[in-house]
């Protein structure tokens, strides 16, 4: 019974070192990818608010009549425009990047095939 309980005890440390190395594994990818989307993020917030300082310094120094116009098309526009175009643009963003390093790996795999498949006897 004893050697049941010692194989017991290495098949379950073995067990819980695979676990812990696969969710390491995952929680490095995970952070990996949450950096990313907070970089394009602020990337592209830092975009859209030059952009909207840009179109603010133009409408300012438009004359009265052209500023009603302008103001009157701008009233139709939610207050928290930057925010709402940084979210959707950041997604999109930081899904065809992700897109992007998949299409990688894969690539990568293949060329990895084909150079393993040269060396086989």
């Amino acid at each position: 019974m004893p050697i049941v309980a010692f194989f017991g005890a290495i098949f379950s440390r073995i067990g819980q070192l695979i676990l812990v190395k696969w969710i390491t594994g995952a929680l490095k990818t995970v952070a990996i990818y949450t950096a990313l989307l907070a970089a394009i993020a602020v990337a592209v917030f830092a975009l859209v608010n030059f952009a909207n300082n840009l179109i603010l310094d133009y409408v300012n120094n438009m004359s009265p009549i052209y500023q009603s116009m302008v103001l009157g098309i701008a009233a139709f526009l939610p207050p928290n425009m930057p925010y709402l175009v940084s979210a959707i643009i950041s997604y999109y963003v930081f899904s065809a990047t992700t897109h992007l390093i998949v299409e990688v790996a894969k690539m990568k795999a293949e060329w990895a095939e084909k150079a393993l498949g040269s060396f086989k006897a």
